[in-house]
């Protein structure tokens, strides 16, 4: 079974993004601090990261992505926020953005891109690492 790690600390929105997730096992979280322990012990197919978190605000959760990418090793990513103006580059480290407020419809078309974004990514690396191989025979 799938597995998602959804990270806010508004219960709505746990809510709303769990009953869109048909077919995945959710752990849930509020804070960066428990989101960190769960990425540490737990691999997850998506992560779904809000911006702006009791223990984080949205510039320190930005300046963390990359960390919390890292540990979300192949797990498709997506950042939720409702302060889109402060994004920044961030779009370039997380595999999809949704915007709030969204609906169910939104969380699954979120969902799409992202793993799309992710199998692409996986597919190029696998590609790059071949060639490098096949260059190391010739």
């Amino acid at each position: 079974m799938k597995s998602a790690l959804l990270i806010d600390d508004d219960q709505g929105v746990i809510a709303s993004v769990s009953t869109s997730l048909i077919g995945f096992a959710k752990k849930q979280t509020h804070t960066v601090t428990k989101a960190i322990e769960a990425l540490q012990a737990h691999d997850f197919d998506v992560v779904f990261l809000d911006l702006k978190l009791p223990d984080s605000s949205p510039e320190r959760t930005l300046e963390m992505l990359p960390m919390l990418r890292r540990l979300a090793g192949d797990a498709a990513f997506i950042l939720m926020t409702g302060y889109p103006s402060e994004i920044g580059n961030a779009k370039f480290a997380v595999d999809c953005i949704l915007q709030k407020p969204f609906h169910s419809g939104h969380v699954r078309e979120a969902l799409e891109a992202a793993m799309l974004t992710q199998a692409r990514d996986c597919v190029t690396a696998r590609c790059e690492r071949m060639a490098k191989t096949l260059l190391a025979f010739t």
